[in-house]
């Protein structure tokens, strides 16, 4: 019996990511993957039984991470600003860049779908929650949250895709972005989010 490596699983998920961004889902094999691991098609399969399955390894962090911010629990434990909320979402998209552009960017894979919907409804939830009281009837609609969500992960592919991997610009426009984005939603009494 093979003893499954995690230096050997990272390559595959490494591997992965890469075969997945430049061909797509639909298109990448689980032998190029394995070729581009430098491993034996058959023991990828050892590490990830299916291609769902490792699209879905590959991707979960990210997702988890999300859920993480939208919840708004932050290590730090500090107070939730508008400026260490936009810190820990770049924090988390810079760690996790490639996965989220996948994640958009790949419509052939009806999981990345699904997961890009689950993180929309996650995100709306979280500026439902926050939206003015006394705002206009339309933005109590779910659908308004849900636009809002749409926009900002739309707004955040263009900007990570587009920067040129320059950080300090980076910064600049997803917290530009984010101030503008978010200028509508309340703060409450203690200056937090």
């Amino acid at each position: 019996m093979q003893v499954l490596k995690e230096q050997v699983r990272e390559a595959i998920l490494a591997a992965a990511l890469e075969q997945f961004s430049a061909g797509g889902y639909k298109r990448t094999s689980m032998r190029a993957i394995a070729r581009a691991a430098q491993i034996t098609p058959g023991n990828i399969y050892a590490y990830f039984p299916s291609k769902e399955l490792l699209f879905h390894t590959l991707i979960q962090p990210l997702s988890d991470e999300v859920r993480r911010l939208c919840a708004l629990d932050f290590p730090s434990g500090a107070a939730v600003t508008l400026d260490s909320a936009i810190n820990e979402m770049l924090d988390v998209f810079l760690r996790h860049s490639g996965e989220f552009l996948l994640l958009i960017n790949d419509d052939s894979n009806p999981y990345s779908m699904q997961t890009r919907q689950e993180l929309c409804a996650v995100v709306s939830q979280r500026i439902a929650e926050h939206l003015h009281t006394d705002a206009p009837s339309a933005q109590h609609d779910p659908l308004f949250a849900y636009a809002l969500a749409e926009a900002m992960l739309q707004g955040l592919q263009t900007i990570i895709k587009d920067s040129g991997g320059d950080i300090q610009r980076l910064h600049g426009l997803v917290s530009e972005f984010m101030r503008l984005l978010f200028s509508g939603l309340p703060v409450s009494p203690r200056g937090t989010v």
